[in-house]
C-alpha cells in the first residue's frame, strides 16, 4: 500500500538571486507518520556498561531514532555498547 505524502510546513526564501523551497514532508493518517522529529543521543562519550542519565543523554532534531517518548525507558538503564558524543541511542 502506498503512503500519502503531504507537505506539513514550507518556507521560501531568497539568496543571491536564487529561490528556495524549504519544506518539512510527512505522511498523511493513511500510513505511519515519517516526519523528522527528535530523537534520543548520548551528550557526552558514553561508555558500555555506564548508567544513562539526565547528564549523558540529550535530544537532537531532526533525525530518525528512539523517540523522546521513551526516555524513562532508558534512564538508569547500562549502555549496552560504546556510544560517541551526538551518536543515536
Amino acid at each position: 500500500m502506498a503512503n500519502n505524502i503531504f507537505i506539513n510546513k514550507f518556507m521560501i526564501s531568497q539568496k543571491n538571486n536564487k529561490v528556495f523551497v524549504i519544506a518539512e514532508a510527512g505522511v498523511s493518517h493513511f500510513g505511519s507518520l515519517k516526519k523528522a522529529k527528535k530523537l534520543i543521543v548520548a551528550k557526552i562519550n558514553i561508555r558500555k556498561g555506564e548508567i544513562l542519565t539526565e547528564k549523558n543523554l540529550t535530544t537532537k532534531r531532526p533525525g530518525f531514532g528512539i523517540s523522546p517518548d521513551k526516555w524513562d525507558v532508558f534512564l538508569g538503564k547500562k549502555a549496552k555498547k560504546n556510544y560517541l558524543k551526538d551518536q543515536n541511542i
